[in-house]
This record gives structure tokens, sequence and C-alpha cells, in this order.
């Protein structure tokens, strides 16, 4: 495999259950990166850049724009509420299955959004 040439470990892993990821290595990306934003709080990760990127001598104006989301319309809801209507418009086996495959996402959108709540900028 194209990991082996880089003498780098996989960072996907088929099983039985369904597709695994290196989620420590995921975990590892996004602490490096001091301009992470959310799809569900866009505003407010992006008022964070300009204080960050002055650090940097880079100027960054940012103008509070009102995000689109053409495929989700309840996208302003929290995340537990929006799973909760999901899981009722699913069978439980399916809604299970959605939940498993989707577990690890969901638990890198649950760190990043610690990481982002209670990082502080880089000096």
């Amino acid at each position: 495999s194209l990991s082996s040439v880089y003498q780098r470990s996989r960072l996907v892993r088929i099983t039985d259950e369904g597709i695994e990821y290196d989620i420590h290595q995921a975990i590892r990306n996004v602490e490096s990166v001091q301009l992470l934003g959310r799809t569900e709080f866009f505003d407010e990760d992006v008022q964070r850049f300009p204080e960050i990127l002055d650090k940097y001598e880079i100027e960054f104006n940012y103008k509070k724009i009102e995000p689109e989301n053409v495929t989700s319309s309840d996208i302003n809801k929290p995340l537990e509420e929006r799973l909760e209507q999901i899981r009722q418009s699913l069978s439980n086996r399916t809604y299970n299955k959605l939940m498993d495959a989707n577990s690890q996402d969901l638990y890198l959108f649950k760190y990043i959004s610690t990481l982002i709540n209670t990082r502080k900028p880089v000096s």
C-alpha cells in the first residue's frame, strides 16, 4: 500500500464492523491547527480568526455573513436534537448502524468543540 512506501501505518482499517479511522492521528492533526471552524458555529468560530492571525502579522477582517447550508434546514438546532430527529425517522436497527458508522466522527466533533471552546490563541 501507499502508506508502506512512506513507512507509516495505515490511516484506515476495514473490519467486519465497518471502517475504522486512526482517530489518534485525526486528533493530532486538529490539535496542530489554530484556525478550526465548525459549520454549526461558523460565525462564532471565524470571529476568532483575526486575533489568531494577527499574531502572525496576517490581516483578516471578518464581516458577519448569514451562513447557508443547502443540505440541511435544521443547522441551527443542537446536535443532540438533530440526532434525535434522525433516530425517530429510522428503524432502531438502521439508526444503530448509522451511529456505529459515525461514532468516530461524532467523537472527533465533540473533541474539536471542546478544543475550540477552551483553546487560547498561540502567543
